[in-house]
């Protein structure tokens, strides 16, 4: 029996690699078998049926091991590791989306060069079949841009500030952390650097781009205080990360955006993530799933196990792409940081930018080109981007004066 399953070696064993191992041990078990877990800390777990090992190389070196699935997370030791897999001929699956984004290009190669796979559905969107559907269903369809909320963890946290009024930013942050959505330093998360590096993902599955994280502008959420929680009573802010296609140019963005009720995203509350895929020839395509937690990160994973004996089409990198990222905005909220006012409205002047002010250190500017706005970032507490529906300026001013 054990011959006919496929016999896996799990690198990790953290909340997503205790999913994995649950699922390859129970609903998956007549498909697969779980040869040996490598952690460094066998002691630390009681688990006495489980086989533990503390060396990553024996998986690699084990020859009835045919695929290796990779949880460790971040660059090193998992690049080295995953390198060497491949160049031992031992397909991999990983929801490692920092190691993709920074190296997938050359381990992409890799697993070609040496007849595997590389699997990593389970780095972008939790739970969301986004990478396959770029790759198979969706890839004739002429894809013209992709928007997403790509982090479940900040989505969370938005949808409590806006469904929760009385309570406090940090008291939302301490929760989020309770919950094992957010680590002691959230940063990662609230600086947009963890979606930053799925758009880069998602830009190479839909356009054949090869970016890497630091051309996709980011503006922070980290800055988001109760002052700024008076925009919630005109929709649902959202941290969303989008890449556009025009002609032979592709632009990119992170950045919180008011959403009104009309906005297919409105109803993606607490961790779920949702991606608008839209099309020329199918218009847009919506897919929402849990993007936060061990159980929706170990099905994508359990997806790619599935599909490893499957080819999947080569990405098309016909497309020579120019980048540009300096498309005027629309109307924006700013609220400056303490005792940067005279900078940022000396700077909004002298770029000929309509601006008025909504209260203490906030304002709206009626439109901004992106360039100017990621120049003026370290000078402003927050920024985030206004429905264009609201483009009536006296309208818009007057609304938000009398909720402030």
């Amino acid at each position: 029996m054990k011959n006919q399953r496929k016999c896996i070696g799990l690198a990790g064993f953290g909340v997503v690699g205790r999913h994995v191992y649950e699922q390859l041990t129970t609903v998956h078990r007549k498909q697969f078998y779980v040869k040996a877990v490598a952690i460094k800390h066998p002691d630390r777990h009681p688990e006495t049926d489980i086989p533990f090992t503390t060396s990553l190389d024996s998986l690699i070196w084990d020859s009835e091991i045919e695929v290796i699935v990779e949880v460790i997370g971040g660059i090193q030791p998992a690049y080295d590791f995953i390198r060497q897999a491949l160049l031992h001929k031992k397909s991999v699956v990983t929801a490692n989306k920092y190691l993709i984004a920074y190296h997938g290009n050359e381990l992409r190669k890799l697993a070609a060069e040496q007849g595997v796979q590389l699997l990593y559905e389970a780095s972008v969107g939790g739970s969301i079949p986004i990478l396959s559907a770029l790759n198979c269903s969706l890839r004739h369809h002429q894809i013209r841009s992709v928007t997403g909320i790509l982090n479940g963890s900040t989505n969370f946290i938005l949808t409590a500030l806006s469904s929760q009024p009385n309570r406090s930013v940090d008291d939302i942050l301490q929760e989020a952390r309770d919950k094992g959505f957010l680590e002691a330093d959230p940063s990662f998360d609230l600086k947009g650097w963890d979606i930053q590096q799925k758009l880069t993902i998602i830009a190479w599955h839909a356009f054949g781009c090869r970016l890497v994280p630091g051309e996709i502008p980011v503006l922070s959420l980290m800055g988001f205080s109760d002052p700024d929680r008076f925009l919630t009573r005109y929709g649902r802010i959202k941290y969303l990360a989008t890449i556009c296609r025009e002609g032979d140019t592709l632009s990119s963005l992170v950045i919180p955006t008011l959403i009104e009720d009309t906005h297919p995203f409105i109803r993606v509350q607490d961790e779920f993530n949702a991606i608008l895929v839209d099309t020329e020839y199918s218009g847009g395509q919506l897919l929402v799933g849990k993007g936060a937690g061990g159980h929706p990160t170990a099905c994508s994973v359990l997806a790619d196990l599935i599909a490893i004996d499957h080819r999947l089409p080569d990405v098309d990198e016909s497309v020579d792409w120019t980048i540009r990222h300096a498309q005027p905005l629309g109307q924006v909220y700013l609220r400056v940081a303490s005792g940067k006012e005279k900078q940022v409205i000396s700077r909004l002047k002298k770029e000929q930018v309509v601006f008025r002010p909504i209260g203490n250190d906030q304002y709206v500017v009626r439109s901004i080109s992106l360039s100017v706005l990621m120049s003026l970032q370290t000078d402003l507490a927050l920024a985030v981007k206004l429905p264009s529906q609201l483009f009536i300026e006296s309208h818009l001013t007057q609304r938000l004066a009398l909720a402030v």
